[in-house]
């Protein structure tokens, strides 16, 4: 049996580190998109030069919504109250099930910490919604199977 407080923090943890790791590489590709349309040479074809340049100038933008996502998974992870007591499952609660271990929390899917499977799901999830506000030993449906909540950290 593991230690659903302790763990909580490790989860946490490996989240900012995974949320920091995101925003590292959109910034990365944001300076090698603009890199590569900057350094894109006025030709003899004008067109396939304004081309090359729109496509370089979109890539950037796309790389920005995901550096602009990766900043509000951050802020989403920092408003998370990590030293609160939770009877019912609300943000910030760590949800310990008869079918699994999930932290309400940022929604990046299953992660594995110390050989441990969570599922960080953000409370906008289908089964995020069907979790809010349940409270410890409460049995719910979920896509035709029952869940009975164990222990909420």
């Amino acid at each position: 049996m593991i230690n659903l407080p302790t763990f909580k923090k490790h989860v946490y943890h490996q989240l900012q580190q995974l949320v920091q790791e995101k925003i590292a590489q959109a910034e990365k590709a944001i300076a090698a998109a603009v890199e590569a349309r900057d350094g894109e040479t006025k030709s003899s074809a004008g067109d396939k030069f304004e081309t090359g340049r729109a496509m370089m100038q979109l890539e950037q933008q796309r790389h920005e919504v995901q550096l602009s996502k990766a900043f509000q998974l951050s802020a989403d992870l920092e408003r998370l109250d990590m030293e609160a007591a939770y009877s019912t499952v609300t943000p910030g609660a760590m949800v310990q099930t008869d079918r699994g271990i999930y932290f309400i929390s940022i929604g990046m899917g299953k992660v594995v910490v110390d050989s441990t499977t969570v599922y960080c799901i953000s409370i906008q999830s289908p089964i995020g919604k069907v979790l809010l506000h349940q409270k410890e030993k409460a049995i719910i449906s979920f896509q035709g199977k029952s869940l009975k909540i164990v222990e909420i950290i």
